[in-house]
């Protein structure tokens, strides 16, 4: 195994590592929003945003991850 392989293959690993954190942030930050009323109306909007930012961040990171695997098996 090549060093540039190595250093795709701990690129990856970061990339999903990084991808589940803000998955499970942003499912975290959800169900609190689902929560009954005991927050204000403008928490409620902070909290579904930062929920909506997590999870599009999740799906850049799980799809950068499918980028360097590809570039993996070139």
């Amino acid at each position: 195994m090549t060093e540039y392989e190595k250093k795709i293959l701990d690129g990856i690993a970061d990339c999903r590592r990084t991808g589940l954190i803000c998955l499970s942030a942003g499912a975290f930050l959800y169900v609190g929003s689902l929560l009954p009323q005991y927050h204000e109306p403008a928490d409620l909007l902070v909290l579904q945003i930062s929920s909506f930012l997590f999870l599009i961040s999740s799906g850049l990171f799980y799809w950068r991850t499918v980028i360097l695997r590809q570039k993996l098996h070139q």
